[in-house]
């Protein structure tokens, strides 16, 4: 048994840290049972043991869903990070070049793959020279049929609380929407903008396919607005330039606006905390995943963890 001491008299076994990280991040006994190929029993039996070693309720349980209690949020924000970092770590210690596949395929979106995924790619060709990556950049919609395919290894992307059974789905946390406003209008709002005063405004959007669009539609109809859409685009920059030169107001994930120039725009929060979306990687249930994969998915959740634009996941439909 692998196992830490905390304090005297409380020694805690790491196989059920391990096991909670995983029913906390897909918020159900039945996807980290997929996960770990053990049963559904076992794993609710680890989390109960885990719960009497600490003397804490981490989950609230009924028949329908699971959520975390205030202490099992507490001791996810503690671990998780530690443990993907554990991961990053190992992996990078065991180099043989025989024992891993020596290529990975990924689907991204557009916004995220200008985001921090550079820099997530160069680190991991630094630390396993000669790996060919595949990035094939896409919209969500188009992304569930490459994955089930096995196309590609997994997908980074948004995610549905609803999404497609047949995907594995692990919540890296929620991105909020934000307005890119020309210059010249900055007077016209305040520190932020409403979505009433959006549903004004000439918007630039991604294409009615996108959850992007969707997303916002489905906010505005619950406050009884209806947005008026000036261009759709499937491309974010164009959206962005447009707004630059005074077109309308660009509505864009927060990831798609970190190099937007700042001299011929500003970029506004949207106050409305329905205005996010949930980001995550998708993956095929049931299909084991290489180990360079695998590798590749540890350190992008370990470095999503310390994006400023992104916030832990709320349960669904909270």
């Amino acid at each position: 048994m692998l196992a830490v001491t905390l304090k005297p008299g409380l020694t805690v076994n790491l196989n059920l840290l391990q096991t909670f990280v995983l029913v906390a991040r897909y918020q159900s006994f039945k996807e980290a049972s997929d996960h770990t190929g053990r049963s559904r029993s076992a794993i609710s039996a680890q989390i109960r043991q885990l719960e009497e070693q600490l003397g804490l309720a981490l989950f609230e349980r009924t028949t329908r869903s699971v959520s975390l209690t205030a202490h099992g949020s507490a001791l996810l924000d503690g671990v998780q990070d530690s443990f993907d970092r554990m991961c990053v770590g190992i992996c990078g210690l065991s180099d043989d070049a025989g024992a891993r596949s020596r290529s990975v395929a990924f689907a991204c979106s557009n916004s995220l793959s200008g985001s921090i995924i550079p820099e997530i790619l160069a680190e991991f060709r630094a630390r396993h020279p000669g790996l060919h990556i595949d990035l094939l950049e896409m919209p969500r919609y188009q992304m569930s049929a490459p994955v089930l395919a096995g196309d590609v290894d997994f997908a980074l992307g948004p995610v549905l609380c609803d999404d497609d059974p047949t995907l594995r789905i692990d919540v890296l946390g929620e991105e909020p929407f934000v307005a890119v406003v020309p210059r010249d209008r900055r007077a016209a709002y305040g520190e932020t903008v409403s979505l009433r005063q959006l549903a004004t405004a000439p918007l630039l959007l991604l294409t009615r396919r996108s959850m992007t669009w969707q997303a916002l539609d489905r906010a505005a109809r619950r406050q009884g607005l209806t947005l008026s859409t000036s261009h759709e685009s499937i491309n974010y920059r164009t959206l962005i330039t447009m707004a630059e030169i005074g077109t309308g107001v660009a509505v864009l994930p927060k990831s798609a606006t970190l190099h937007v120039e700042t001299d011929r725009c500003v970029v506004l929060d949207i106050d409305d905390p329905q205005t996010n979306r949930r980001i995550g990687l998708i993956s095929a249930r049931g299909r084991p995943l290489s180990r360079t994969a695998s590798d590749l998915m540890a350190l992008i959740r370990c470095r999503f963890t310390t994006c400023a634009w992104l916030s832990p996941a709320t349960a669904p439909g909270g």
